[in-house]
């Protein structure tokens, strides 16, 4: 499930990209959204040590596609 608003957060929101170390400067699910951030997706419960949510960053979604 793709996280896009703060009223779907488990966790404290804190960012990063998939591929690369961006993001912890987005404060809320909305606003990665606005700045281009896809697939924002909960990983707390994983044991991801780095953020609570993963997600793909602008930059790393243009080398993708």
């Amino acid at each position: 499930m793709s996280i896009t608003s703060s009223h779907q957060l488990r966790h404290p929101f804190s960012l990063t990209c998939r591929h690369c170390d961006a993001g912890m400067d987005m404060e809320t699910p909305e606003q990665a959204t606005a700045a281009g951030w896809t697939e924002i997706e909960d990983v707390a419960d994983e044991g991801f040590l780095e953020a609570n949510y993963l997600g793909l960053c602008p930059d790393c979604k243009r080398e993708e596609d």
